[in-house]
């Protein structure tokens, strides 16, 4: 019985030690999306613009009005973090007035990414597993929610911007 607790002893104690894995990315990787970005989404017209990352952090905000520009429907605030187990977005919506939608904001973790493309699954998403991925190709931005329905991916809602200012 001792020759086996110290055999898995032996087995184990390399693992207590296992260094954690790296990140996959960091902010920096996520550069390609810096930008002012204008374009059509969700019945109306959208912007977001994206700022150059530092000190590990990068932000972006959005905005939703309509078609003709004279309302408008509601704003995000985006927060894009290097944490120990790589890139989380935070993200917080508000309404006219500053009225936020949720008490803390939503918490994505960066699961994929490409040259000019990222994939964020939201943390704690047991439902829907909702996921936000953008791809960049020239000077086009797109955007999209897929969310689980069913055992299917469903893309429910798409946005396409065009680039109207570089950040950097």
């Amino acid at each position: 019985m001792l020759r086996t607790l110290a055999l898995v002893a032996l087995l184990v104690a390399p693992l207590a030690h296992a260094e954690p894995e790296a990140p996959i990315a960091t902010v920096d990787d996520l550069d390609w999306m810096v930008g002012s970005w204008a374009g059509e989404g969700l019945g109306g017209r959208i912007e977001e613009t994206v700022e150059v990352p530092a000190g590990g952090a990068m932000h972006s905000t959005f905005r939703l009005s309509s078609p003709d520009g004279t309302q408008v429907g509601f704003y995000e605030f985006m927060l894009y973090e290097n944490t120990e187990a790589g890139v989380q977005l935070l993200v917080h919506h508000f309404s006219p007035g500053m009225r936020r939608w949720e008490d803390t904001p939503v918490a994505f973790d960066l699961v994929e990414l490409d040259d000019q493309s990222v994939l964020f699954a939201e943390r704690d998403d047991e439902e829907e597993h909702s996921r936000l991925q953008y791809e960049r190709e020239g000077d086009t931005l797109r955007a999209k929610l897929i969310e689980e329905r069913d055992g299917e991916d469903v893309v429910t809602a798409r946005f396409a911007f065009s680039l109207v200012s570089d950040r950097e």
